[in-house]
């Protein structure tokens, strides 16, 4: 069956989408690419043209795709057009970060690794509906899609930032500096974001690390390199060169306090699958420093110590955290298979302290979590259960925790299954409280309570 098939692809995944095109057109298909086109608002217009014309659209689906605002915006269009949309995947992407209007699809598998690929997708453009006649009127066209980079730009660049949204650029920000055509961009938009002063502890220190893992991987692709050879003659086997030794990064990386126990501000799941972290501030205060890192180096002595909302009578304990709490805001990221959603809410939480500085944290499942992607994708996250630590409070705003139980779990959907995951944590470092309210926080995370 001879179909007009639109190829929403991304730049970076031209070669094997070539070859998937030349092999749609063997099977007597007609396809359109915009190979051919400069960007702008006369291409845009093209674009959607031909979807309008086409009978079907095939999503080239790669992680790359993914985080292409214009390839979303054509399967959007198309969906609205009532167009059948294949996805075929030509790169392994996991299915559980696929947009909703997605993940209910039936995803062609044609990467490398299945050999019926040819006739897989065969049979699945047999199976496709026919196209239905164009609705009247046409549904809005979308708006012609920018650089995420410049829409990065122009966030970075407003007058307030809030914490979600500084927790959702770095996350773009880190995953660009993974591409080398975005990096050096990707680089002076960082500089811009860690100029700014009120920056959260959290993300600057985000920043930091992914700086230094980026500076080490460059030094070690640099000395992997093997040297120029005289002539163009490839070395005798057994007179290879040797690889140098790694240099440490021209970014200095901070010393972070060892990580154990409980951190009852956040979620991190285990086995590596999701990281949650947040920072949040009380009555305009910021627990610690707003960035400990600024441009172009860190330097620990400009580090301040966090000024807590009254002294701390004994080092035993101070008697303003005993009581009942409820959380007001918490915030941060929460990370799942490499994609970083925002996550607000869950305020819901409890937390009960007694005088001889046992604590129980319990959270409350009917009120979860937001986490939102770059791409406005939306999941709802459950926090169930109940942790329990010792505090001691000392001078300074400071506190040591000690783990004793955390019986919390995660519960959310991914890929429209619902998923449990076991949580674990990292003891609180840091306090403010007054007669009405608490804040504590982590190296990197804080989380408000009001008294009940």
């Amino acid at each position: 069956m001879n179909r007009r098939l639109f190829l929403s692809y991304t730049r970076d995944d031209r070669e094997v989408v070539l070859e998937l095109d030349r092999n749609l057109q063997k099977s007597h298909n007609s396809t359109w690419m915009d190979q051919r086109l400069d960007g702008g608002q006369e291409w845009w217009e093209e674009v959607l043209r031909q979807i309008r014309e086409a009978d079907a659209l095939i999503l080239c689906l790669t992680p790359n795709v993914l985080e292409s605002v214009a390839s979303l915006e054509e399967v959007k269009y198309a969906q609205q057009l009532g167009k059948p949309v294949l996805p075929v995947m030509l790169k392994k992407t996991p299915a559980d970060v696929l947009p909703a209007n997605l993940a209910r699809l039936q995803v062609v598998d044609a990467t490398e690794a299945n050999k019926d690929a040819p006739w897989d997708l065969l049979a699945a453009l047999d199976r496709l509906p026919d196209a239905p006649t164009l609705p009247d009127p046409l549904p809005d066209s979308p708006p012609a899609p920018v650089s995420y980079l410049s829409d990065l730009g122009t966030q970075i660049q407003a007058s307030v930032l809030p914490l979600d949204q500084q927790w959702a650029i770095v996350g773009q920000l880190s995953a660009g500096l993974q591409r080398p055509k975005e990096r050096d961009s990707v680089r002076i938009l960082i500089d811009r974001l860690r100029s700014r002063d009120d920056l959260f502890i959290g993300p600057a220190r985000k920043l930091h690390e992914v700086l230094i893992e980026a500076d080490r991987f460059r030094s070690m692709q640099a000395q992997q390199q093997p040297p120029a050879v005289a002539n163009s003659a490839m070395p005798p086997p057994n007179q290879g060169y040797t690889r140098p030794a790694l240099q440490p990064s021209s970014v200095d990386p901070p010393q972070p306090k060892k990580r154990r126990g409980l951190k009852l501000l956040g979620v991190v799941l285990l086995g590596g699958a999701a990281v949650a972290t947040g920072a949040v501030a009380l009555n305009g205060r910021q627990l610690g420093p707003v960035n400990p890192y600024p441009p172009p180096s860190y330097s620990p002595s400009s580090t301040p110590a966090p000024t807590p909302a009254r002294v701390v009578a004994a080092a035993v304990g101070d008697e303003c955290l005993i009581g009942h709490w409820k959380s007001t805001a918490s915030s941060g990221t929460f990370t799942v298979s490499q994609v970083t959603f925002a996550m607000q809410g869950g305020s819901g939480a409890t937390l009960t302290v007694t005088r001889d500085g046992a604590a129980q944290l319990d959270y409350n499942p009917s009120d979860p979590f937001l986490l939102t992607a770059a791409d406005g994708t939306e999941v709802a996250m459950q926090l169930s259960g109940a942790t329990t630590s010792r505090m001691h409070a000392s001078s300074g705003g400071e506190m040591q925790q000690t783990l004793a139980t955390n019986g919390v779990v995660a519960d959310f959907t991914m890929g429209g299954k619902p998923v449990r995951q076991a949580t674990t944590a990292t003891p609180w470092l840091r306090y403010v409280c007054t007669s009405a309210q608490l804040t504590v926080a982590d190296a990197e995370q804080a989380m408000a309570f009001a008294r009940q």
